[in-house]
């Protein structure tokens, strides 16, 4: 995407003005978003038992702390524990991986399209995100299948962005929104299916601790709907996106990703990373937003990936705030923990579960942060 990326305004007749008014044409709209979840769940309890016993050179009680201080009150995985950790090679859980993010994938989709008042046929474009694991050809084919979508419709794998992909996909979708096209965003991650079991560090503790699995879908189209709907049959508020926008902080590239290799996929995370969003994330913010006319006095509902606690208290602090103030991000990351790039499909089901509002004359903004350094940036406007 563009680094800065505002939607197009259309020129116009008076007569085709005219036309477009009645069919109230208001811009790039995310129609309605759902989310899937597998049926394990792994309360913080267990999640201190488990890691005990696979941590052996770790302290009980420095194990216990960190559960206790990640925000993670419980988490979905995949599969129960055990057939998790029955899974051998890489093989096996990439195997692992294709088959229940296709299903959890599909359940979204269908659940955000009937929201949305869609059926497949109306899908113009899908965008499949997802980078806990390796399918060529890429979900979306199997996934288009699944769904019964048009042979003709353009697919967009996005698999390198990590937990930044979310908005990215939900900001490529609301492009091709803009220009006419009915798009279906699907991010699907199944962070514990590619969990090393040899590997003992305290970034793959950490991610045992933090991490879990599940999908979401969007539905993001270019005009309203031709009839009303209720808040319900609607899928939730509409919100007509604004603008996006891309930052990539220098000097940054090992603060977080992957150590690909016949292990599989090996997390890499460097403990600097709240110091370094404490130094380079407001400006990057500012500056998006003066680009837009905007200051962050004119954002009412900041929606944040669920990065851990520490990220969320820092941007917290970064924004003044208050702490825990970040409502739909926290108890996100309490119910579900962070499903990297799926996460921020979680935050604004949380914000519309919680019946978070920006306030009169004020803006969302969605932020998620991914490899590279880098931070996607979603603008919003509530339109119910």
């Amino acid at each position: 995407m563009n680094p800065d990326l505002s939607m197009p305004a259309f020129r116009t007749s008076p007569e085709a003005s005219a036309a477009a008014t009645s069919r109230r044409p208001f811009g790039p709209t995310l129609a309605a978003l759902r989310c899937s979840f597998p049926e394990t769940v792994v309360t913080a309890a267990d999640t201190v038992e488990r890691l005990t016993a696979l941590f052996p050179n770790e302290e009980p009680d420095f194990i216990q702390g960190l559960v206790h201080n990640s925000g993670v009150a419980r988490r979905r995985i995949a599969l129960p524990v055990e057939e998790l950790l029955a899974l051998r090679d890489f093989t096996e859980r990439n195997r692992a991986y294709r088959e229940i993010a296709l299903e959890h994938a599909t359940r979204a989709a269908v659940d955000a399209l009937a929201a949305a008042g869609m059926a497949p046929g109306d899908v113009d474009a899908l965008i499949d995100v997802s980078c806990t694991g390796i399918c060529l050809p890429a979900l979306d084919v199997d996934l288009s299948a699944k769904l019964g979508l048009r042979p003709d419709v353009q697919r967009i794998p996005v698999t390198e962005a990590g937990c930044a992909g979310g908005v990215l996909g939900m900001g490529l979708g609301s492009a091709l929104a803009a220009a006419g096209r009915n798009c279906l965003v699907v991010a699907v991650e199944l962070c514990t299916v590619a969990f090393v079991p040899d590997d003992s560090s305290r970034s793959n503790l950490i991610a045992c601790v933090l991490f879990g699995d599940g999908a979401g879908a969007a539905v993001l189209r270019g005009t309203a709907p031709a009839t009303p709907r209720s808040t319900e049959s609607s899928g939730g508020p509409q919100m007509r996106i604004l603008a996006t926008g891309s930052h990539l902080f220098p000097d940054t590239r090992h603060a977080m990703g992957f150590d690909v290799g016949s292990h599989g996929l090996k997390l890499l995370l460097d403990r600097s990373l709240p110091a370094l969003l404490r130094a380079q994330l407001r400006p990057a913010i500012v500056a998006f937003l003066e680009r837009h006319g905007l200051t962050p006095d004119d954002i009412g509902l900041h929606l944040v990936h669920t990065g851990g606690k520490r990220v969320l208290q820092v941007y917290e602090e970064l924004f003044g705030i208050p702490d825990g103030g970040l409502l739909a991000s926290h108890a996100a990351l309490s119910r579900y923990g962070n499903l990297s790039s799926a996460s921020i499909m979680t935050v604004f089901a949380e914000a519309e579960r919680l019946g978070l509002r920006p306030g009169p004359g004020r803006k969302t903004l969605a932020v998620a942060f991914g490899p590279g350094l880098s931070a996607e940036f979603l603008l919003l406007d509530h339109q119910a």
